[in-house]
This record gives C-alpha cells, sequence and structure tokens, in this order.
C-alpha cells in the first residue's frame, strides 16, 4: 500500500532538465544554401530539356490533328482545301478545316465566300490553340499591322504557326500567273493553261465570280478545288503536307515577315510556305539577316536543335534535322518530280 500523501510523490518526481538547442550558425546556412543553390542548377538543364520535350510532344500532336482534318476535308469535298481562296482577303487552307476539328461554328461566322476586313472582330480574334507551337509561343496572340485592305484601317487577327507546303521553290511565289507551285497548296483563282510543266496543272475553267467590288465586301463564289491526293504522283509518305513556319521573333503578327492572320489570304506567306534550294529551314529565331521577302517562304522552328516538324501526305510527323541537304527537301516538297528521297 502507498503510504506517501501527494504532495510527498510530488517532490520525489524526477526533475527533467530543458536545454536550448543549439541553432545553425551563419557559416553552417551559408553552406546549405550553397548547396541548394548547386542542385538547382545541375537540374534546371534537365527540367527546361523535359519541359521542351513536352513542348515538342504538343507541336508533333497539333500537326497530327492538322493532317488528319486536312484529310477529313478532302474526303468530304474530293480534294484538299485550297491554300489561298481568292488571294485578296478571303480565307486560307485553315480556315477551310476548322469544321473537321470540331471548330464549325468558327467556320460558319467567318463566311469563307466574304473578306476578312468585314468579319465581325470576335470572330478574326478567336484563337485556335491547335495552331500554336507552344515551344514557339502561346495564344492568344494577334497580328499588329498591316492587314487593311480599301481604307478599312488595320484589322488585327488570330495567328498561326504552322503553314501548308507551297512547292521546292523552283515556281515562287507558286500562286502567281504563270504557275500555281508544285507543292501541296494550291489557290482556287487565277487559272492559267500556259502554266510551264511543273509549275501545277492547267485549268481551263472559271474558278470562281468575284462580285460586290467596293469597301473590301468582295463576295466570292462558284470557286473550285483544284488540287487532289492523287496529284502526288511521289507519294503520300513522301511527300510534305505542312510544317512549322519560321517567324522572326522580333516580328511576331507582322504580315510582311509572312505573320499576319491565319483566317486572311492577302498574305500568302501566313499559311504557305517553301523549301529547296535557295529555301533552308531557318533555325534562329533572332536572325535578323534574312531580308522579309525571303522570311515569308521559310519554314523553320525553335525546338531544340533547330529541328523542324512536318506533317506529310499520309499524316505521319516528321522531325527533320536544320542541316538537311536542300534538295532532298525540294524532293520532299515537290509532288510530281519523280525523284526517289531516301535518309533524310
Amino acid at each position: 500500500m502507498n503510504s506517501l500523501t501527494p504532495d510527498d510523490q510530488l517532490l520525489r518526481r524526477p526533475i527533467v532538465a530543458f536545454h536550448r538547442s543549439r541553432g545553425f550558425t551563419l557559416v553552417e546556412l551559408l553552406v546549405v544554401i550553397a548547396i541548394i543553390a548547386i542542385l538547382v542548377v545541375m537540374l534546371l538543364p534537365a527540367v527546361q530539356a523535359a519541359r521542351e520535350a513536352a513542348r515538342r510532344i504538343q507541336c508533333t500532336n497539333n500537326l497530327k490533328q492538322i493532317g488528319l482534318a486536312v484529310h477529313n476535308f478532302h474526303d468530304a469535298n474530293n480534294g484538299l482545301p485550297p491554300a489561298l481562296t481568292s488571294g485578296v482577303g478571303h480565307a486560307t487552307w485553315l480556315v477551310h478545316i476548322l469544321p473537321y476539328q470540331e471548330e464549325g461554328a468558327l467556320f460558319d461566322e467567318s463566311n469563307i465566300e466574304l473578306q476578312y476586313y468585314i468579319l465581325p472582330d470576335e470572330v478574326r480574334d478567336t484563337q485556335i490553340g491547335l495552331y500554336y507551337c507552344p515551344s514557339r509561343r502561346s495564344p492568344p496572340m494577334l497580328s499588329t499591322y498591316g492587314e487593311d485592305r480599301c481604307s478599312t484601317g488595320h484589322k488585327a487577327g488570330a495567328l498561326t504557326d504552322y503553314a501548308m507546303n507551297g512547292g521546292d521553290g523552283t515556281c515562287a511565289p507558286f500562286y502567281t500567273t504563270p504557275g500555281f507551285g508544285n507543292g501541296m497548296a494550291r489557290t482556287t483563282h487565277l487559272p492559267d493553261r500556259s502554266a510551264p510543266t511543273g509549275c501545277g496543272q492547267n485549268n481551263s475553267v472559271n474558278s470562281g465570280v468575284m462580285s460586290g467590288f467596293g469597301n473590301c465586301n468582295w463576295q466570292y463564289t462558284g470557286w473550285k478545288i483544284f488540287r487532289r491526293f492523287r496529284d502526288v504522283k511521289d507519294g503520300l509518305s513522301k511527300t510534305l503536307l505542312a510544317g512549322e513556319k519560321f517567324v522572326p521573333n522580333a516580328y511576331m503578327g507582322d504580315p510582311l515577315y509572312g505573320d499576319g492572320s491565319f483566317m486572311n489570304d492577302d498574305g500568302p506567306g501566313n499559311a504557305i510556305r517553301q523549301t529547296g534550294p535557295g529555301y533552308p529551314l531557318v533555325t534562329s529565331e533572332n536572325d535578323e539577316t534574312i531580308p522579309w521577302q525571303d522570311v515569308q517562304n521559310l519554314f523553320g522552328s525553335v525546338h531544340a536543335g533547330g529541328v523542324c516538324q512536318f506533317v506529310l501526305g499520309d499524316g505521319s510527323v516528321r522531325a527533320i534535322e536544320p542541316s538537311a541537304n536542300t534538295t532532298v527537301l525540294g524532293y520532299l516538297a515537290n509532288i510530281n518530280d519523280g525523284q526517289s528521297v531516301g535518309d533524310y
């Protein structure tokens, strides 16, 4: 039986000594910070590489979806979407394929028979995430100036990082008389029966009717599709359909450098590019030595190593090294040159 009183028990409890713990010294703290800084420096390149890999995968997916939309358009319309509808401010091919990527409402609002300049601002400004390479930029992005006609003033519009293959450059610019280019891109206007061999099909049919001239309210109706997959004699798996276009970092949104709105075919470089001898892939987004008239014709990317991604006619996506031989690039761009292409 415990005979101790509560006070006695309290007195006999062991005394616990509390000692103040010693903190970090300034030197120790600086060492820890230095170690953390070194680890961050070591890990940062790996993190950046992982992020770029993810962005490149997203760009690959964008091109695959664009290629699929073009194929669906071809199945529904028995031909490729016209790269340029009129060449004076109507729709580009990137507008024509909108219904095949769940953007039917925007396609209806953009009214491909009417000019870009009289479309509502909210239509021109609509961003399509699929049309941007995340390694270069992200939406929203609008053209900065220069998209005007008939004294309308600048009408800003959404941009794109992808362009259709306009051929190997031997018929440049591809959209003017006497030819229509030897790439996938083809216009619906200016048919020319005197086009030289290799610069596109000859057509004697009327490609469309332009009416309502004045005040940029030109309506273009009755146009025809002039390019089909059957025209690609070299094989869809060996011919470029579309790829990443070169845009100088200092001139984003500038139509003079081929970066106007994807809805406006008044600037061919907005949505069509060429590659081949004299038209290499561009690797530096800050290269301002290239004349603007050449910039708006070139493909190029800002991916690590400068690789430029393309979707081919069969829907597959291929990354091409910037050092690729331009003669080989020309073979890939020309739909009917009869040249075989090996490794590239």
